[in-house]
């Protein structure tokens, strides 16, 4: 619907820059690593500015800091710390995200991926990623608790 439209394009950056960030893990390589973290700023930038206008774009900004986040940590480690601290702090912080009623479909995910033994190369990756990002942020670990990990 019409209400979805805006958060269309925004949507379609984090996706792209989420698929090129995988791509990068798989072939190695650095040429397009400022473009991806490009697409993810943007992206970003443009849900936050439709906040809170349509749920959709609520759950699309969750998945693209989270993605970000797995990105910067994968690609620059530490010396990217407070960026992943700020993007996990924002996912933490949404409000009522252990209630299954109200929370998006990205927490029942999550709720989902830490209480089962994932048997595909994409689930454990993500898993893993998951996993290490909680060091960078204790109300992002303490999120995953709630949720049901084990860290």
């Amino acid at each position: 619907g019409k209400t979805r439209l805006p958060t269309l394009m925004p949507a379609a950056k984090w996706v792209k820059a989420a698929a090129l960030a995988k791509l990068i893990e798989v072939r190695g390589g650095l040429a397009r690593k400022e473009e991806i973290d490009q697409l993810f700023k943007d992206s970003i930038q443009d849900l936050a500015s439709i906040q809170p206008s349509t749920e959709e774009s609520d759950a699309q900004l969750l998945w693209a800091r989270l993605e970000y986040a797995v990105f910067l940590h994968k690609q620059f480690g530490d010396s990217e710390k407070e960026k992943i601290s700020a993007l996990l702090r924002d996912i933490a912080s949404y409000p009522r995200f252990d209630d299954p009623m109200t929370q998006p479909g990205f927490f029942r995910y999550l709720t989902r991926l830490g209480k089962i033994k994932p048997t595909f190369f994409d689930l454990k990756g993500d898993k893993k990623a998951i996993i290490s990002l909680a060091k960078y942020n204790s109300n992002f670990a303490g999120m995953l608790k709630t949720l049901g990990w084990k860290l």
